[in-house]
């Protein structure tokens, strides 16, 4: 939604985040709503687990307002990082992770707010253990009117409740459930709704239970989490401290079992009708989620458009210092630790990060995917695909073949400045799903023809990336109605 700049407030002395409004965005009434409501709501908010606003404007450059944010700048890495780095995470550190998000919820919630976009990119891990919540963009105000028209709803698809899918009204049962999204792909490293077709995902929220989770898992801690994920807001927890209590005690009692149908109050006249209108609903979302993702990807199709290239604009050049942040963010292969106010700040290479709402990044979805080629030869045998983005394609290799996996197709891709060579950054199925033996795992590396990656000439992560702003100094923006605050290049 904007662009994200480490400041100085140089009458105060400290440093801050500094948000600004995505210019292609300016002109857009309903965005810059949204974007001064997310400074209104978050500036009342008290809690140690979500990052404070400091000041709000709006500045007219060459004849084009300009919105933007000064927040408190978080000294962390978003949990979408470190998942997509680690894996799943073991059973304390899912715990502490999500009592703590758990805590800054229940103050938003306290101030009758409601975030609606709960997910791991919007959730910052401090060095010291520490959560903080960000990106209030979307959140809803209880009592008060949204933003959307009716049938529309907000949020990320993979952690979106079913509440926002049938266009009910927000309430905190919506940000449990995309909390107890969020939990249970801390502990098994993938959503329980992950597919290609944002239809399927929308229908599995609806109508489908999740996948139970790994047998090795405390039972109060598996009990937690999908009691969370319940499809009804009245058979889920009713307050996050319920949940955090719940999540964290090993005494807690398992919850009753979720009714299989619940009786609808209304009259079996207006049932009907109901179920009409969930239906149009359900089919709106999925026409929007679908035009959302081809919007989201043309200008990155076609060559000299704004926004063409990596890098969201000016012809694939990058803003030292400086980077593009959307709804729904592209993934970064190359995780760095240091300042991040939020999950679309690094502050060590300054390249997009993320958690999306599509499976894989915008950057990756360039690269077309074919099908995987199952040899329906017979073979009843399955077994769980391993994660293989960061390994060499070798080790991809090999490791696939120890899994029971002999059926490989590497992709070579152009390299990329700024991205490792030699380094799996995408694959075909998901890691972490059960698939038969006999379906062929797809790949993807960046590499140069001339590059072997025996081995020798794979990055590793302690190798510093190019700098790919070796031939590009733009001058930043400058709020001119904060002229305390100094923006500067990382």
């Amino acid at each position: 939604m904007g662009e994200v700049w480490r400041g100085d407030d140089t009458r105060l002395n400290r440093p801050v985040a500094v948000k600004l409004l995505h210019s292609s965005l300016s002109e857009n009434k309903q965005f810059r709503e949204r974007f001064a409501r997310e400074a209104t709501l978050v500036a009342g908010l008290k809690g140690q687990h979500v990052a404070t606003v400091y000041d709000y404007g709006e500045e007219d450059s060459s004849g084009a307002v300009r919105s933007y944010l000064v927040m408190e700048l978080v000294d962390g890495r978003p949990l979408s990082e470190i998942l997509d780095e680690r894996g799943p995470l073991p059973v304390p550190e899912t715990v502490r992770v999500i009592g703590q998000a758990a805590e800054g919820l229940r103050a938003a919630h306290e101030a009758g707010i409601i975030h609606r976009d709960v997910k791991p990119a919007n959730i910052l891990l401090t060095p010291d253990g520490s959560v903080k919540l960000i990106d209030f963009g979307i959140a809803h105000l209880r009592g008060k009117a949204g933003l959307t028209d009716s049938g529309i709803f907000l949020g990320t698809l993979a952690y979106v409740c079913p509440d926002q899918i049938a266009d009910e009204e927000p309430t905190p049962s919506t940000d449990i459930y995309s909390l107890g999204v969020v939990a249970y792909e801390c502990l098994t490293g993938s959503p329980p709704f992950a597919s290609d077709v944002p239809a399927a995902v929308l229908n599995s929220h609806l109508y489908e239970p999740p996948p139970p989770l790994p047998e090795e898992i405390p039972a109060h801690v598996s009990h937690a989490i999908l009691m969370a994920l319940r499809k009804r807001p009245e058979h889920r927890w009713q307050t996050m401290a319920e949940f955090a209590q719940g999540i964290r005690n090993p005494d807690t009692p398992a919850p009753p079992p979720e009714p299989t149908s619940t009786p609808d109050p209304e009259t079996p006249a207006r049932a009907p009708k109901r179920k009409l209108q969930w239906l149009i609903q359900g089919a709106m979302a999925v026409v929007i989620a679908i035009l959302s993702i081809l919007l989201w990807q043309l200008p990155w199709q076609i060559p000299g458009f704004p926004g063409h290239g990596d890098n969201g604009g000016n012809g694939g050049q990058q803003f030292p210092g400086i980077v593009a942040e959307s709804d729904e963010p592209a993934q970064d292969d190359t995780p760095a630790p240091g300042q991040s106010e939020t999950p679309d700040v690094d502050d060590k290479s300054n390249k997009n990060s993320s958690d999306d709402s599509t499976p894989e990044s915008a950057e990756e979805a360039d690269t077309p995917t074919p099908a995987n080629d199952n040899d329906d030869g017979g073979n009843d045998e399955t077994a769980s695909v391993p994660r293989l983005k960061g390994k060499n394609p070798n080790d991809a290799t090999a490791l696939l073949n120890q899994h029971g996996f002999h059926n490989h197709n590497p992709v070579r891709t152009d390299p990329q400045d700024g991205k490792k060579q030699c380094v799996v950054y995408r694959q075909s199925p998901r890691p972490n799903t059960t698939a038969s033996t006999d379906t062929t795992i797809t790949y993807y590396y960046r590499a140069d023809p001339k590059t072997s990656c025996d081995g020798n000439d794979t990055q590793s992560d302690d190798d510093p990336p190019p700098n790919p702003h070796s031939t590009w100094t733009p001058h930043p923006p400058r709020p001119s109605t904060t002229p305390h605050t100094r923006l500067r290049r990382q």
